[in-house]
């Protein structure tokens, strides 16, 4: 498992932003289907927006590489970043701390 620690004032909002997340995931294998690149990189530009946010770094940095990717309509990169966000988001653990 991949522990993720998480301000515990964000409790309330992370089971929600991981489920639209996963759902992202399953829009993402999609979209490659599609070779749609626009939308590959509107994803790509909210998971880095966001991942840092919620205490997900990882998920910022996907996002970062995969709008870029998106946007060197590279569909291989694409392809290694969807199944790195998959596992990811199957194999982490959020433990909620006090972060001041």
């Amino acid at each position: 498992m991949i522990e993720i620690l998480v301000d515990i004032d964000l409790e309330e909002f992370i089971p929600k932003y991981l489920q639209n997340k996963y759902d992202d995931i399953k829009k993402i294998n999609e979209f490659i289907k599609e070779k749609n690149f626009d939308e590959l990189r509107k994803i790509g530009h909210n998971f880095q927006g966001t991942g840092t946010s919620y205490g997900f770094e990882f998920v910022s940095k996907c996002g970062k590489n995969l709008r870029q990717s998106a946007i060197l309509k590279d569909i291989n990169t694409i392809k290694k970043i969807a199944s790195e966000l998959d596992y990811y988001f199957k194999n982490i653990n959020v433990k909620y701390i006090k972060i001041d």
